[in-house]
């Protein structure tokens, strides 16, 4: 009896082992296979997260190198940081200053602060143009120069120089502005690259951080581009009305110009001409050099005419500037008027 009973118990112990022992196999590799599953998804995620960084990297790279944009706000960042730290440690001065019996470790904690409050003095004293308004000089537009009159042809080649030198202000305006517009495009763009990096690793503290500091830059950055983006239009617009004006002026001057040498090259064809025709029929030599030379003092005298009448604003002036003319010709021509004065007395 008591070896029917063991046999039974033998073969209900092998029974549940034999179907016992697939089920633990079945839940050991179901186990398995979910790790293997994971281990085949995070190849996948640090890949992508391997070629965001990448991005990332570059884009950090192009907004450090040469970059007057970003070192102005990492100047300002640490000015502001510095005072932060400044008016913390101002606080703790104050405090240990107010304890009448200091204790040797709260004097050796006083004159520590302010040891470093002098050092920190001194380095907001070399940041001092970082205070306020940082991107104000780069904001503010060249300046405008008195604009050159053009009211004969010398100042035709001053106007040309001053529209090339504004041209070369507003050139240099415009690329200081592009810069700044292509540094804010980077950062948004370094911004949707943490936002993918978050997606994938949301508790990377500093992927976090990073964010942080890329939005804080944006707030930055972003309105100094709209007031930058008001004052480069006023100021073309002011640099086209004055090339516009400029433009006008010098053409005026010389259709100006082009006109009054046709003139003086007309007179003295007619010169030459009445020159030709007394030399051609005069015999006498005394009579052709008087004649020859009350032409070319004429000539001189309608030449200066031209130039008073076509370059004299205030016609006023003229009257006091044909008196001294008057007599300059007077004193060129005294041997022909004594010659003619004599003549007189002769015939008289």
């Amino acid at each position: 009896m008591n070896f029917k009973k063991i046999l039974i118990a033998f073969s209900l112990f092998s029974f549940t082992a034999t179907y016992a022992e697939p089920t633990f196999i079945n839940d050991t590799y179901e186990i398995n296979t979910s790790m293997e599953t994971e281990e085949e998804q995070n190849p996948l995620d640090m890949k992508k997260i391997n070629e965001l960084l990448i991005e990332k990297e570059a884009l950090q790279k192009e907004l450090v190198d040469n970059n007057i944009w970003s070192k102005i706000y990492s100047n300002y960042h640490t000015y502001q940081e510095l005072e932060q730290q400044q008016r913390s440690l101002n606080t703790n001065i104050i405090r240990l200053e107010k304890i009448k019996k200091r204790t040797q470790q709260e004097k050796e904690e006083l004159q520590s602060a302010q040891e470093d409050m002098i050092t920190l003095l001194g380095k907001l004293q070399l940041l001092k143009e970082y205070e306020k308004d940082p991107f104000k000089k780069f904001l503010t537009p060249p300046t405008l120069d008195d604009v050159p009159t053009v009211e004969n042809p010398f100042a035709v080649i001053g106007a040309l120089s001053y529209r090339e030198k504004i041209q070369s202000d507003i050139e240099t305006y415009n690329n200081r502005y592009e810069s700044l517009q292509s540094i804010v495009e980077k950062f948004k763009a370094k911004q949707l690259i943490l936002k993918k990096l978050l997606k994938l690793d949301p508790l990377n503290l500093e992927y976090i951080n990073e964010q942080k500091d890329t939005v804080d830059q944006l707030k930055t950055f972003i309105p100094v581009l709209e007031i930058f983006n008001t004052t480069k239009n006023v100021y073309s617009k002011k640099i086209d009305e004055i090339e516009l004006n400029l433009k006008n002026d010098i053409q005026r001057e010389i259709e100006k110009t082009v006109t009054i040498g046709a003139i003086i090259l007309f007179f003295l064809f007619l010169l030459f001409l009445i020159k030709f025709f007394v030399k051609k029929y005069m015999s006498e030599e005394e009579s052709f050099y008087a004649i020859n030379k009350a032409l070319n003092i004429s000539f001189v005298s309608i030449l200066i005419l031209i130039l008073l009448l076509a370059y004299i604003e205030n016609v006023s002036y003229l009257v006091t500037i044909l008196g001294f003319a008057s007599a300059g010709i007077a004193i060129a021509m005294k041997d022909w008027f004594m010659s003619l004065m004599g003549w007189a007395t002769i015939v008289v």
